[in-house]
């Protein structure tokens, strides 16, 4: 047997640091936390938003659509102006108004995500590289349904490119999300 040293007092560097770093990881709150507390916006709201109509008074968020102008029957913002906002928060952060709903299918996962600037809450559809020219398709396909919408398809918000902005969203092990399709939650209108 080969002689060996054997420490006389037991190792104390990671215990007087503290909690390990999978403890301190785990007791953060979990990504997108804003956007699980809120409710979806309805497909008529959304609609509204689309189409630069008016807010719908049943939409649980219309207090944060109209800010501080109470009265407001329309949307303050319309879709360029709504994809702009969202544009920018993903860009400054992809764990705040974003929250993993864990469905997914053939070409992607879905997610819950909030415009924290004025409340919309919604559903997207986010993809890998490979598929990417599918939720391409599938946004031409919303757009050829654009009468439909609100009524028997989802509405159609529009789509980001998370490689616009040099990011990506790390889904899982090896599944890097680099592009998100954005739709109304399936409720009834």
């Amino acid at each position: 047997m080969p002689d060996t040293p054997t420490p006389s007092e037991p190792r104390s560097s990671s215990q007087s640091q503290g909690p390990r770093r999978s403890q301190r990881i785990l007791g953060r709150a979990p990504r997108g936390e804003a956007s699980q507390e809120r409710q979806y916006c309805t497909q008529r709201c959304l609609l509204g938003l689309v189409r630069r109509g008016r807010l719908d008074a049943k939409c649980p968020n219309v207090l944060l659509h109209r800010q501080a102008n109470l009265a407001a029957a329309d949307h303050l913002i319309d879709r360029d102006e709504f994809l702009r906002l969202l544009f920018q928060q993903l860009q400054e952060s992809l764990d705040h108004g974003i929250s993993r709903l864990d469905v997914g299918g053939s070409r992607g996962v879905l997610f819950k995500i909030s415009l924290m600037a004025y409340g919309y809450t919604f559903v997207a559809k986010g993809t890998v590289s490979a598929f990417i020219r599918d939720l391409e398709h599938e946004t031409a396909i919303y757009k050829h349904l654009e009468g439909l919408q609100g009524s028997q398809v989802p509405v159609c918000l529009g789509a980001i490119d998370l490689r616009d902005m040099g990011r990506i969203y790390y889904y899982d092990h090896r599944v890097y999300i680099e592009y998100l399709l954005l739709l109304s939650h399936g409720s009834p209108i």
